[in-house]
């Protein structure tokens, strides 16, 4: 079956809710609305950890906005905080959530640099959030390939946007490694990661992107 998160409700102020889906297309039970935001929550981004699904989004409060993380079963119910667990501030982007490790990794976006967020497989706060100012601006989906987190992300280059990318472990980031789109404005990379199933065969990730004529 699929879990779907989405944001929706009247008057602008709008909550997060979660809802499961046959690989037929049904509706499996009720809608479950996660978020409790009096002034609303936007963007959720959602991952199977394998049990469980990790959802985050932000939500407005009062003069800035908090990325928050909750816990759904498989069955449709939401396991610890049931308003989720407030894991720092953002002013920009949507985050984007990852899984390894035991542990997640939540990271966003203030427009000129990445914040991200160690948390357990429990939603506690592992550390405080690291600061990743250096490392461009527009994060994309995290992943996962059994020992380090892998992310590419878009950043003003020599006056190009380019798409960077790279590895996250559990506690420094690493080098990064840069490639150039074919063309001289690439962005929105999203990144996977594949590994080669025949005995003896390499191991590798891949980073598509898209770019527009210039």
């Amino acid at each position: 079956e699929f879990g779907l998160a989405w944001s929706n409700g009247p008057s602008g102020i709008k909550q997060i809710w979660f809802g499961r889906i046959s690989a037929q297309g049904a509706v499996i039970g009720s809608h479950l609305q996660v978020s409790d935001a009096a002034e609303g929550a936007w963007y959720p981004s959602m991952l199977w950890t394998g049990s469980e699904f990790g959802l985050t989004w932000w939500q407005a409060e009062g003069s800035y906005r908090q990325v928050h993380l909750a816990r759904i079963s498989e069955a449709g119910t939401i396991l610890g905080s049931s308003a989720g667990v407030g894991i720092m501030e953002t002013s920009g982007f949507p985050p984007f959530i990852g899984w390894g490790g035991g542990e997640f990794l939540v990271c966003t976006s203030d427009g000129t640099a990445q914040t991200c967020a160690r948390l357990s497989g429990e939603g506690s706060p592992i550390s405080s959030a690291i600061d990743l100012s250096s490392l461009g601006y527009v994060p994309s989906r995290l992943v996962w390939n059994g020992s380090i987190f892998g992310q590419s992300w878009q950043a003003m280059v020599d006056e190009n946007s380019e798409i960077l990318l790279g590895a996250l472990d559990p506690g420094m980031w690493g080098p990064g490694w840069r490639g150039r789109g074919p063309g001289a404005s690439a962005r929105s990379p999203p990144r996977s990661w594949r590994r080669a199933d025949r005995a003896g065969g390499s191991t590798q990730g891949t980073t598509p992107w898209r770019t527009r004529p210039t």
